[in-house]
């Protein structure tokens, strides 16, 4: 397991794995933290659009390692580019496991959102 230091980008979505479907293992699924980085990157390209977003594509997602139960996720976002009313962005998602206190990146992923009304400001 590698740590980084973390990203200089917005902390959009803090959420603790918590069991549901998966209470017979330990880790979390690759869609459940797949499902929140996605959420991550549509909190912030809906804060630039002024409204809301629509998914057009997820044009990368790289897992390094899984979560576990009880871990503290982190999703941070910044949007990478900008077109007339499309934005990329770039979202990673940290845990901090205990009794671990440094941060470890598990996944990165590049999300493509289109403004769904012509409300779009630069």
């Amino acid at each position: 397991m590698q740590t980084y230091l973390p990203p200089n980008r917005q902390l959009s979505r803090t959420i603790m794995a918590l069991p549901g479907k998966e209470e017979w293992d330990p880790s979390i699924s690759d869609s459940w933290l797949a499902s929140q980085m996605h959420m991550a990157g549509c909190f912030v390209a809906r804060h630039k659009a002024n409204g809301d977003v629509e998914t057009t594509a997820i044009n990368e997602l790289l897992f390094h390692d899984t979560i576990q139960l009880g871990d503290e996720v982190k999703c941070y976002a910044e949007i990478v580019s900008i077109y007339r009313t499309s934005f990329t962005v770039h979202v990673e998602a940290w845990v901090r496991r205990e009794p671990l206190s440094e941060d470890i990146k598990m996944a990165d992923g590049i999300f493509t959102f289109i403004a769904k009304i012509n409300n779009f400001i630069q």
